[in-house]
């Protein structure tokens, strides 16, 4: 079931003892990504795909696009999350705001780092006046998406991660066959309610070294093939034991096509988010 993110915000915020403070808070916007997007205009009724190996940032690029999306615009936001919940979810987003790392969560409460709750406090009243609604149903076919988007017309942007745990309607031979129906069926969503959708997906992990290739993509079972794009992260960091190059590329395909886009992006381990070079 969607839950409104300030009902899971309070319910968060009884949990750990943390009483939200409101106050400005400087967000990291995608002024450069949204223009290439075109969420609102060119791609109101696309799918869009993030794809990456396991663990490189699909999930905290498509909250970095969710969060810039729903400060930017006074519709719905609907994320279906199938391997987070929405606890851990919730979690992601603040660090998101406040740069404060996951070890301040396994500190009992007068053990806190009192400047780093502050921070908490604050990102979690930030949060809250946000429209983002999160549904963590493990069970997810598209059907599932089709009614919640009926309930909610005012929609401005799907995310989904990721299209690997999505459920078909109807079971088929193999998995393959569902994720090519499974995609038809939410580009045809897409285009019926008039919301692009974000969708999560993971390419093959046999990939050993920071390359781009198109064949690597446009090979995996998993990535959307009908997305009007398909956004490829590559950074460096990712595979080193210890990063110490931050710098990254989110690597934009249009319509399947071998001409791309390059957007040079920085990745900030303390806020788990990705950041235009400016």
């Amino acid at each position: 079931m969607l839950t409104h993110i300030k009902t899971i915000c309070e319910n968060f915020s009884n949990e750990f003892g943390i009483v939200p403070i409101k106050k400005d808070v400087q967000i990291n916007e995608l002024p450069g990504l949204r223009n290439v997007l075109k969420l609102k205009t060119d791609n109101r009724d696309k799918l869009i795909c993030i794809a990456s190996q396991p663990g490189a940032g699909k999930t905290s690029l498509a909250l970095d696009i969710v969060l810039d999306a729903a400060i930017n615009s006074d519709k719905e936001i609907l994320i279906f999350t199938l391997e987070l919940g929405t606890k851990q979810l919730l979690v992601r987003l603040i660090e998101k705001i406040s740069s404060v790392g996951g070890d301040f969560w396994k500190c009992d409460i007068e053990e806190r780092n009192e400047a780093d709750q502050n921070k908490i406090s604050i990102a979690i009243a930030f949060l809250q006046e946000l429209n983002i609604l999160i549904d963590d149903t493990w069970f997810v076919p598209p059907a599932y998406i089709e009614k919640c988007l009926q309930e909610h017309k005012n929609a401005g942007l799907v995310m989904l991660d990721y299209i690997g745990l999505v459920q078909a309607d109807e079971k088929k031979n193999l998995r393959q066959q569902e994720v090519y129906e499974i995609e038809a069926e939410l580009l045809a969503q897409a285009k019926k309610y008039c919301v692009p959708m974000l969708v999560v997906a993971q390419v093959h992990r046999r990939l050993k070294e920071p390359r781009f290739s198109f064949e690597d993509i446009l090979s995996s079972d998993y990535v959307m093939h009908k997305s009007a794009m398909i956004l490829f992260i590559k950074r460096k960091g990712y595979f080193d034991i210890e990063p110490v190059d931050n710098n990254a590329e989110i690597i934009v395909v249009k319509n399947n096509s071998e001409k791309y886009d390059i957007i040079k992006m920085q990745f900030d381990e303390n806020s788990v988010s990705f950041k235009e070079c400016i």
